[in-house]
């Protein structure tokens, strides 16, 4: 059985980070809403977005702030995981990366 992790962060919009190599700067997690189980990789492929690749099994997505709340209003299980009041409100920078590990 597959299984993923799936993380937000902020990217920092003053640099540039190689993601395939360096995290630490992507320390501010924004948690969103419960995502069913859906490969961000074929979300991103599908809308020809950059695919960081860590390792062959974690990938790291850069996003606008548009493009996360397209992903998660499209993959939000609202009759299991409702979403709480009014929480695309706290999305509120320009840039996030969306990680995603399969295990």
């Amino acid at each position: 059985m597959t299984h993923r992790s799936l993380r937000i962060f902020l990217y920092p919009a003053d640099e540039d980070i190689d993601l395939e190599n360096y995290a630490h700067k992507l320390v501010q997690e924004r948690r969103g809403p419960h995502v069913i189980d859906v490969s961000v990789y074929r979300w991103a492929k599908d809308r020809d977005l950059e695919i960081a690749f860590v390792d062959n099994c974690w990938i790291r997505v850069p996003v606008t702030r548009d493009q996360v709340l397209e992903f998660l209003r499209t993959n939000i299980d609202p009759i299991q995981n409702p979403p709480p009041d009014d929480w695309e409100s706290a999305f509120t920078c320009d840039r996030y990366v969306i990680e995603e590990e399969e295990f």
